[in-house]
């Protein structure tokens, strides 16, 4: 794992470990798009130029199904602690509190969740749109074909968790 400071401080307490990866859960995509570029790859993976080296073609590939990552040229991988580590340049305590407050802006959709529906059909990829920030404006979700016709909707935030969805 060439590039990746894995140094995470003291073993934690089995108690300590499922707040974290609850933690990581809740925040699901939301540090990877606060800090990087996405793209959309298809099928719930994402693409980014990687910050562990001068990439000039996305050779970083996060997965959404368990919000990991790991680079094809140079073989970073991690998830969201080790990306908040290296992007903003802090330790483990830092990296953890701004996942907390990435979990607090989180939509309510976790990546462990099921892809939600409203009357459409089942979610098959969404398309985040963010500011510069790398907050969360509003959403394109493609919903699965029903009669070889893809359907699109709009949605975002409420600010509660939720979403409102633009007819």
């Amino acid at each position: 794992m060439r590039g990746v400071d894995t140094a995470r401080g003291p073993a934690l307490s089995a108690e300590r470990s499922s707040e974290i990866v609850d933690l990581k859960r809740r925040a699901g995509l939301t540090p990877y798009h606060q800090r990087l570029k996405l793209e959309s790859s298809g099928n719930g993976v994402f693409k980014a130029l990687c910050p562990w080296h001068d990439d000039h073609d996305p050779s970083l590939k996060i997965y959404e199904a368990d919000a990991r990552h790991y680079c094809y040229t140079c073989e970073a991988h991690g998830d969201a602690i080790d990306l908040i580590q290296k992007v903003d340049g802090c330790g483990f305590n830092e990296a953890k509190r701004a996942l907390e407050d990435s979990a607090g802006s989180a939509p309510a959709n976790p990546v462990s969740a099921p892809k939600k529906t409203v009357g459409l059909g089942k979610i098959v990829e969404t398309y985040p749109y963010t500011d510069e920030a790398g907050k969360l404006l509003f959403e394109v979700c493609r919903y699965e074909p029903k009669k070889g016709q893809k359907t699109f909707r709009q949605r975002r935030p409420d600010g509660n968790g939720g979403y409102i969805y633009d007819q």
